[in-house]
């Protein structure tokens, strides 16, 4: 790495210790032998900086150089981790998750899961680009500087040899032994791994989970399994696993603190839907499920994704009367032939029904649904709603087919919405 030159140290440093381009008075020797200690380096510099910045007692400036030259200069990650070692504990685990899981993904996605662990990202996100250990995201993505991720990731590294003793899981090797070998125990909180393409099946240990009573994400990509699951953890929070080779959740799991259930193209037959954390459901293209069960006891749900489920034939009226769904896919299900009997779901703004080719009828409508804006009907049966669909009164984008236009689908509908 290239150093800068002094005046370009100084001011760098400057503008993250003291929020300008000058030093206050009295800090002048300390910032001289900061820029020194840190070679010029502009990552040190500006880790360092915004480490220091709001410590007005040089007392604090004295304590921290102490610290900092105990530390070999050309140690870089020791001397970022520094920064590291003064965060809060949520702020540590924000940063770590970060660092070992979530660099280059949505930011809004990653609030959704680090809220989901209670850490309270929308707090300590900003502190960490406050003290520069994360930079502003880019297109809405998190970011991170290699060096940060690698000090991140050795933090991890360092809790132990042994994976099975470690809190993120992230390399496949570590993975592979911990869920064939039975080696997990509850140290373990996060396994987040995408396999290679063409990697060997993993031969599933029927209590690979067993020990693991802190896991709170499992999310496991391109991976190809072996064998069945006595059990899950209870304290999974993220169940992020497409593929899924399971036809059902081991029985004694509760789910009591399930958050998100993102499980595509998986060989499950059905769940029983007793999950009350539960926001998010996708269980798209699992080609053998035929109903969608009670799920009334899953009263947070916001978004249900059953597009292209081929069998799906029937969804229970329950689904009808879930205050918080915003978002409910039901798109390319070519045996659906029944939707709940009413639809009181006050928060939905998007309904999907598309190219569902053996639906009739839609459902009756007892209370205003002022959210719903985008309706999708084209490639289904129905060609006439129901009076009560005057209730929909924010509808802003309606699809249809060729076929239902010329038959005046949409007269009827404008005839009943005004």
């Amino acid at each position: 790495m290239t150093g800068l030159n002094d005046d370009n140290a100084f001011e760098l440093f400057c503008w993250h210790a003291f929020k300008r381009n000058k030093l206050d008075d009295g800090y002048g020797e300390f910032v001289e032998q900061i820029i020194d200690y840190a070679g010029s380096l502009p990552l040190v510099l500006t880790v360092l900086g915004s480490d220091l910045y709001g410590r007005r007692e040089k007392s604090e400036w004295e304590s921290a150089l102490d610290q900092y030259r105990k530390i070999p200069h050309q140690d870089i990650q020791k001397i970022l981790q520094t920064s590291y070692d003064r965060l809060s504990e949520n702020e540590k685990n924000v940063f770590l998750d970060i660092a070992c899981f979530f660099i280059g993904q949505r930011l809004h996605d990653v609030i959704k899961i680090l809220d989901s662990f209670d850490f309270y990202p929308n707090s300590c996100i900003p502190r960490l680009k406050e003290k520069c250990l994360i930079p502003e995201d880019f297109n809405g993505r998190l970011q991170m500087h290699d060096l940060l991720r690698d000090m991140g990731r050795e933090v991890v590294r360092k809790e132990s040899p042994n994976p099975g003793e470690c809190s993120r899981l992230f390399f496949h090797n570590d993975v592979r032994e911990v869920l064939e070998e039975d080696i997990g125990t509850e140290r373990v909180e996060v396994i987040d791994i995408d396999f290679p393409e063409g990697d060997d099946i993993i031969h599933l240990s029927p209590d690979a989970f067993k020990n693991m009573k802190r896991l709170r994400l499992f999310r496991c990509l391109n991976a190809h399994f072996f064998g069945e699951l006595n059990c899950l953890p209870n304290s999974i929070r993220v169940l992020d696993w497409p593929k899924c080779p399971l036809q059902s959740m081991p029985s004694k799991f509760r789910g009591d603190k399930l958050s998100i259930l993102h499980m595509p193209r998986s060989r499950i037959q059905e769940i029983r839907l007793e999950f009350k954390n539960l926001t998010v459901m996708n269980l798209k293209r699992c080609e053998f499920i035929t109903k969608l069960s009670h799920i009334s006891s899953c009263p947070n749900l916001k978004k249900i994704d059953l597009g292209s489920c081929k069998n799906l034939a029937d969804v229970h009226d329950s689904v009808g009367f879930l205050d918080k769904l915003d978002e409910l896919y039901l798109d390319r299900c070519g045996n659906l032939k029944s939707l709940p009997r009413v639809l009181q779901l006050k928060s939905l703004q998007i309904l999907n029904l598309s190219r569902c080719s053996s639906l009739q009828n839609f459902s009756e409508i007892e209370h205003e649904m002022k959210h719903l804006s985008r309706v999708k009907l084209s490639g289904t049966a129905i060609e006439e709603l129901p009076s009560s669909i005057g209730y929909v009164t924010g509808l802003e984008s309606l699809y249809l087919t060729k076929l239902q236009f010329c038959n005046g689908f949409v007269i009827k509908l404008m005839n009943m919405l005004s």
